[in-house]
């Protein structure tokens, strides 16, 4: 028992340290009232207007995150992943995602 527990041991560094780092893409999402942005490795930015997704839904005001989980959802069918999900001051919620390059 003592000579398997001392392989793994030493085993364990190059189980967790011996693997390279992998280079993501990475993607913000910012849900501010009916504003929706998207940003894609700072270099594409795009700004919805999310008014008539959230009357669909049926709720109202700032509680109503249903465009952000629908694109979070959405991205995630293509092999994004979600990384951080967060708020910016008392309005917005913040979501940014990764995905590795290929």
């Amino acid at each position: 028992m003592k000579p398997i527990i001392f392989v793994l041991f030493l085993l364990a560094p190059v189980v967790f340290y011996g693997q390279k780092a992998q280079p993501h893409n990475y993607m913000s999402m910012v849900l501010a009232g009916d504003n929706f942005i998207m940003s894609v490795d700072s270099k594409s930015y795009k700004k919805f207007d999310v008014s008539k997704e959230k009357l669909v839904s049926g709720m109202k005001g700032l509680t109503d995150l249903t465009p952000l989980l629908r694109r979070i959802e959405e991205y995630e069918e293509i092999g994004w992943e979600l990384f951080h999900f967060g708020t910016i001051g008392t309005t917005g919620t913040l979501v940014i995602m990764r995905k590795a390059k290929l």
